[in-house]
């Protein structure tokens, strides 16, 4: 049984629209760039920057919990010092040799 206030068409649209809305601006602003020797992520209204020169390794992965990434198909990056990401670039071999080029010691 649901509260009574819940009953209201207006509770419902005041509750879900914000919900629907992030999930919409996630869906459609997820991108990666490379860019002025920075992989640029960005996930909706998360933006991040890593310096290409930090990254030590790139591999494949379809590992569920690891974000930002729309797909299962997946470059997992890991970075910095025990840090690690992982994405969903389109074209991921091209991907990787564009991180290669700027850093040909990233260990694949």
């Amino acid at each position: 049984m649901t509260p009574e206030f819940l009953d209201k068409q207006w509770i419902k649209i005041i509750i879900l629209f914000p919900i629907g809305f992030g999930f919409m601006w996630i869906w459609f602003k997820t991108g990666y760039t490379i860019e002025n020797h920075f992989l640029k992520i960005e996930y909706g209204p998360i933006k991040k920057k890593i310096k290409i020169d930090e990254i030590h390794s790139i591999r494949e992965t379809t590992n569920p919990f690891t974000a930002p990434a729309l797909s299962m198909d997946k470059i997992e990056i890991t970075y910095a010092r025990f840090h690690t990401i992982s994405i969903s670039p389109k074209k991921k071999m091209e991907f990787a040799r564009l991180l290669l080029k700027q850093n040909p010691y990233i260990k694949t």
